[in-house]
């Protein structure tokens, strides 16, 4: 009810006025509180005697799991944005996307648009002649041998550092 009453206070102002709050209470309340705390303790502890400790079990490895994966992600998230920060350079596109980037604005040019365009593209993809196919290969092959030179470079520059 505290937190609703002050809605943009921070948790420990929260916290604080609770505490002042509870010291105003009289003892003789503070022992009914009291009382009906431990009475709804044991109500809990008498409704989860009733789940199986399987379930329990279970909940308790899917919420681990969830913890470990979400700190998994913080990690990654992390590490990539060091090595973002760090200039490192990124990995070139495949032919594939490369032909996209080439066709898409001649296809949004003809009115396609979301779907319609990526249906299109791959339709074309599969379509091409090995001539067309060969040309965006090449282009994807010099600029794997750059990220790699770029990659090469960057590492010795990180190990310097």
């Amino acid at each position: 009810a505290f937190k609703k009453s002050y809605p943009d206070l921070p948790t420990g102002e929260v916290m604080r006025k609770v505490s002042h709050e509870w010291a105003k209470v009289t003892e003789e309340d503070k022992d009914k509180l009291k009382t009906l705390f431990l009475q709804e303790t044991e109500i809990y502890v008498a409704n989860m005697a009733k789940v199986p400790k399987e379930l329990i079990e279970n909940a308790k490895a899917v919420k681990k799991t969830k913890k470990t994966e979400k700190q998994n992600a913080q990690e990654k998230k992390k590490l990539k944005d060091l090595l973002a920060s760090l200039n490192k350079p990124k990995r070139p596109i495949s032919p594939y996307l490369l032909f996209c980037q080439d066709i898409r604005p001649r296809l949004s040019a003809n009115g396609l648009f979301g779907t319609e365009i990526v249906r299109t593209m791959a339709v074309e993809w599969n379509q091409a002649d090995s001539k067309t196919k060969e040309l965006f290969e090449k282009k994807s092959e010099e600029l794997v041998l750059k990220y790699e030179k770029e990659l090469e470079s960057w590492n010795r520059k990180m190990h310097e550092e």
